[in-house]
């Protein structure tokens, strides 16, 4: 959230912090999360509350509006009947029919008041449910790189790993690290740093398909969900990144200096039935039977 720069508040706050501090604790990490983060949440999920709460007092009011309205004209049509059996000539009988008619015009009014006002509604429930949908993918996508985010990776890993536990077929995860990813922030700029994020995370996306799932897992880190797929399978997925990325020739835009070489690693692990999700994702720190740690380097000039 700080990368991306969008979070004003919270950038300003970070800033400050450090310069008192050089180190970010979890606790303080979790009290920037909890006032600049998930405050600005609970304000999106007022706001939304309450235009909810708008459309559907306009929806009550528009019913009730016209049911007063049929509510009259049923009173007038009964008034009419009884008027009707106390005529006894033709031209009294027309006149009581004229009155019908008319007022069976005025219901149909009332009926076409009502269609109207409530399609008017629809379309407002229809740019409040896209709203919806936008800020449901928002909070599940990386502002920086547009992948999916963390929340975005727990909540599909959680989906693979249901079916791959249903179907018994594989499922793989591929995780790619760039190292000293610092260094080039201190040496280039963050803007160079962000630069090299978005251009790695466009590669690896491009470089992945059908089901195969994308994520920026944290920091310079990023996740390749790979449902269907057999080790070997996600070892070649992992050199044919590498190879693809040996061939960038890395540059700093505006000035056109050389990046030089940059260094990433993959670690690749196939999911075990029933170990715990963390058994899985902990591939850079834990090497179980299934789980292969490949070194890559990629040179960019």
């Amino acid at each position: 959230e700080y990368a991306a720069g969008m979070n004003e508040k919270l950038n300003e706050a970070v800033d400050h912090f450090f310069k008192h501090t050089q180190q970010i604790t979890p606790q303080m990490n979790e009290e920037f999360y909890n006032n600049y983060i998930e405050d600005a949440k609970k304000i999106l999920v007022e706001s939304i509350r309450k235009q909810i709460q708008g459309i559907l007092v306009a929806i009550l009011s528009h019913i009730t509006e016209t049911g007063e309205d049929l509510s009259r004209s049923g009173k007038s049509l009964e008034n009419y009947t009884n008027q009707l059996l106390a005529i006894s000539d033709i031209e009294g009988i027309r006149n009581v029919a004229n009155k019908i008619i008319t007022e069976s015009k005025t219901m149909k009014q009332s009926g076409d008041r009502l269609g109207d006002r409530l399609e008017a509604t629809k379309q407002e429930v229809e740019i409040l449910r896209k709203e919806l949908k936008k800020s449901k993918k928002a909070a599940k996508t990386d502002a920086l790189t547009g992948l999916a985010n963390r929340r975005g990776f727990d909540e599909k890993i959680d989906q693979e790993i249901t079916q791959a536990e249903e179907t018994g077929k594989n499922l793989c995860l591929l995780l790619a690290d760039i190292d000293h990813f610092k260094e080039i922030n201190d040496t280039f700029g963050h803007l160079v740093g962000d630069n090299v994020l978005k251009m790695i995370a466009t590669t690896i996306n491009d470089l992945t398909k059908g089901r195969d799932f994308v994520a920026r897992f944290g920091g310079e880190e990023f996740a390749v969900i790979l449902p269907d797929t057999p080790l070997t399978g996600a070892v070649r997925v992992a050199e044919q990144i590498r190879s693809h990325l040996e061939t960038v020739n890395w540059r700093e835009k505006r000035t056109q200096q050389q990046i030089g070489a940059i260094k990433l690693s993959f670690g690749v692990a196939l999911y075990r039935s029933g170990e715990p999700i963390d058994a899985l994702t902990d591939v850079n720190h834990s090497f179980p039977s299934t789980t292969i740690k490949i070194p890559v380097f990629y040179h960019g000039c």
